[in-house]
């Protein structure tokens, strides 16, 4: 996540950033993979902000339930080689 474990002013911004770089990353092996005749890799990235509570100091107990459902479903929406962000995530851009 990023802003875990320390908060950070970007962290949406970091979120897509990573999303798009997976997307780059995975489309250069997937050219690879298809020049040898490998199945290629469908990619969908779903990218949420919200608030979490994380472990470190007194939190004892974790609970990204709530955003990381958030983000599989928009994840189930994006298509092959696309990121899909949420309003929360858009806005902290």
């Amino acid at each position: 996540a990023a802003g875990v474990p320390k908060p950070r002013k970007h962290h949406a911004l970091d979120a897509v950033l990573m999303a798009f770089a997976m997307l780059d990353a995975v489309a250069r092996s997937n050219a690879e993979r298809r020049s040898k005749g490998l199945q290629e890799w469908p990619v969908r990235i779903g990218v949420h902000s919200g608030k979490v509570m994380a472990p470190g100091h007194d939190v004892k107990q974790v609970n990204f339930a709530s955003v990381i459902d958030i983000a599989a479903h928009l994840q189930k929406l994006a298509d092959p080689g696309t990121v899909v962000i949420s309003e929360e995530a858009l806005a902290g851009i």
